[in-house]
């Protein structure tokens, strides 16, 4: 299949394969260009297959495509090329549930005239299973190979970062791992290899380029006695060449090798059977001292992945024991907690993070998955009354508009993450027993409100939340809402502002009081519902009955709602129940985003928030337009900049 411009014509077209199974294609799909080459996507939920694919920039292209691959099982294909032959080299990402295969891997840069100093593009593999490449992946820019399993590769030419990942690495005899530099000013290679298994094969490194870089090989415990700190470099005779430094290191006949380089020192450090640290610097660069134990990784990325994993499918089976009426859903992996992430960014744009807080025995653990990064998971020993009581303060100084200090809440659940979550547009929390009352929005980060640089939502798991990016550019509304409670009990006196606001920027139907009967909701088709009605997350109190969660979920089951909007709810969250309630609604409710309050918010304040999130959700997703909203409250109208007026509203589910 050929989208190509050939060697004359400019524009190359793109392709877009989504499958529920597999794709297989048999041949070729080329997309390539003179100027500007097509890009390539595929998603399955099964397996991609037999396939070659091109996306090279030609004579007077400056930049390569993109080849973006998901599957949730297998990937085998042959050569994936997204050079440039004048400018910047493409992207090549391919992300397996399973394994992936591949021939030659290429993102390389070529300067014809005149010489600027492009660079190649990035090559990013993560699969759960084994990766075997039966070629060599080669670019100027960076490498990124993350797998489960084991890898097996003929090798890798990059001067730029490049990092790998996995249980064992093999390179393939008489191959070697190049990190050589290709001439381009200022050009420093620096990278990783981290082993969870026991060995590294035919590993060498090039000796006679410009700039080598740094290394750094983790092999795990063996049964050798735990090693002392490392020794001063200097005390250590230096080895004969860099090949013997890493042999001697990895052999632990020395604890610190060094060799003179023509272009500076290269050092090779080990301390005890787990860890190889090789550092080269140029004559005017000094090296780094060496990482010391405490540095080094708590975790591996495969206990990485299965503790977030038991984490993600603890939550679901709370919730389904606790909501028995919910659909029973399967385990889910790794795999497709990422690509839920992958979907939000394909169809927003939006770079999405989920963040997973959860109980241990040592105190909190925080897990961050990302879509662009490898998972990682950070132990913070404190004990848990100590965060409950931090949470239920935070929680109870909002509420009352007494002064506000999230400071010590954040600096548990958000400052050991910080910098993971840098390059993040929205960040989902997942959060344990106790926890999910956290107002997250006036959580502190970089000094700021969370929102100032994040849009947040709450999910109860990913396997209870639908991920699904909605187009509500021109959906149709069904708005209602209550003045007074049909005994007159209660009073909303800007019900009727909020619900005439809504019209400004939705088409809909539209009904106050009396209007706003149970039957309108049974027979909605409208994609968005929004309800501003007193009641609880069990009971909604419409004007001629009060509806328990139970009934509305049967009325709204063969309902394709995208948002459901309860705007005046007073939520009660004094009980793991009650929680596991809030959390959960937007699944109890069939919905795939719901809002509402976490506490009772001013009534003229939340009319106000209702008004300025529509205005912005006709652009934005609903996550980015809740944020803001919030962010309006807090700059534009300083009687209402209290976390206790903007705080309180929640996204839940899909952001």
């Amino acid at each position: 299949l050929s989208l190509g411009a050939g060697t004359t014509g400019y524009n190359g077209g793109d392709f877009t394969a989504i499958a529920g199974n597999n794709f297989f294609s048999g041949g070729d799909i080329v997309t390539a260009a003179t100027l500007l080459p097509g890009n390539i996507l595929i998603q399955t939920g099964g397996d991609i297959g037999d396939v070659h694919l091109n996306a090279v920039a030609g004579n007077f292209g400056n930049l390569g495509g993109t080849i973006a691959l998901t599957a949730g099982g297998d990937i085998a294909i042959g050569n994936a090329l997204v050079d440039s032959q004048n400018g910047l080299g493409g992207t090549f990402s391919a992300t397996a549930g399973g394994t992936i295969r591949t021939r030659t891997l290429s993102a390389r840069s070529y300067t014809a005239w005149p010489p600027l100093p492009w660079e190649g593009g990035e090559i990013d593999l993560t699969a759960i299973d084994n990766i075997l490449i039966d070629g060599v992946v080669q670019t100027d820019g960076s490498v990124s190979i993350t797998t489960r399993g084991n890898l097996a590769i003929q090798g890798i030419a990059s001067p730029g970062n490049y990092s790998i990942k996995a249980e064992t690495v093999s390179i393939a005899t008489g191959t070697p791992l190049s990190i050589a530099n290709s001439g381009i000013p200022q050009s420093f290679t620096t990278g990783a290899i981290v082993a969870g298994g026991n060995h590294i094969q035919n590993l060498t490194l090039s000796t006679d380029t410009t700039l080598l870089g740094l290394q750094y090989i983790r092999i795990p415990p063996s049964t050798s006695p735990t090693p002392a700190s490392a020794p001063n470099p200097s005390s250590i005779t230096p080895a004969a060449n860099l090949e013997t430094a890493i042999a001697q290191a990895l052999d632990l006949s020395l604890k610190t090798a060094t060799v003179e380089t023509p272009e500076g020192e290269a050092i090779a450090y080990s301390w005890g059977p787990y860890a190889l640290w090789v550092r080269a610097t140029t004559n005017n660069q000094q090296p780094t001292a060496p990482l010391t134990e405490d540095a080094t990784p708590q975790l591996t990325m495969t206990e990485a992945i299965s503790q977030i994993e038991a984490t993600e499918n603890r939550f679901t089976q709370t919730y389904l024991h606790a909501y028995p009426e919910l659909e029973e859903r399967e385990p889910i992996r790794y795999a497709a907690i990422r690509e839920s992430l992958e979907q939000i960014h394909v169809t927003t744009g939006q770079n999405a993070a989920i963040l997973y807080v959860w109980w241990d025995v040592e105190g909190l653990r925080l897990g961050v998955v990302r879509r662009d990064r490898p998972p990682i998971v950070e132990v913070v020993e404190v004990a848990q009354d100590s965060v409950k009581t931090e949470v239920k303060r935070l929680f109870d100084s909002i509420r009352n508009l007494q002064d506000v200090d999230s400071t010590n809440l954040s600096d548990l659940i958000i400052s050991p993450v910080s910098q993971y979550l840098e390059g993040v547009d929205t960040i989902i929390f997942s959060l344990d027993e106790g926890l999910r009352k956290t107002p997250i929005a006036a959580l502190i980060k970089n000094r700021k409100y969370l929102i100032e640089t994040h849009a947040v939502t709450l999910i109860p798991s990913v396997a209870l939340t639908r991920i699904l990016h909605d187009n509500l550019d021109d959906a149709k509304v069904l708005a209602m809402g209550t003045t007074t409670t049909k005994n007159l009990s209660t009073v909303l006196q800007f019900v009727d502002d909020e619900i005439e606001s809504i019209s400004r920027y939705r088409d809909g139907e539209f009904y106050l009081d009396e209007q706003f009967t149970s039957d309108k909701i049974d027979n909605n088709t409208a994609p968005i519902l929004h309800l501003a009605v007193h009641g609880s997350q069990d009971i909604l109190e419409l004007y001629d009955k009060n509806l328990k969660i139970e009934e509305f979920s049967k009325m709204t089951q063969e309902q394709a709602i995208s948002l459901l909007f309860l705007s005046a709810c007073e939520t009660a969250l004094d009980s793991p129940k009650q929680e596991l309630g809030f959390a959960g609604l937007a699944a109890r409710t069939n919905v795939n985003t719901a809002i509402a309050p976490i506490f009772e918010i001013n009534d003229g304040a939340t009319a106000l928030s209702v008004r300025i999130f529509y205005k912005y959700l006709e652009d934005n997703p609903k996550a980015t337009a809740l944020r803001l909203a919030q962010l309006e409250l807090i700059s534009g109208y300083s009687h209402y900049s209290h976390p206790a007026f903007w705080a309180g509203l929640t996204l839940i589910g899909a952001p």
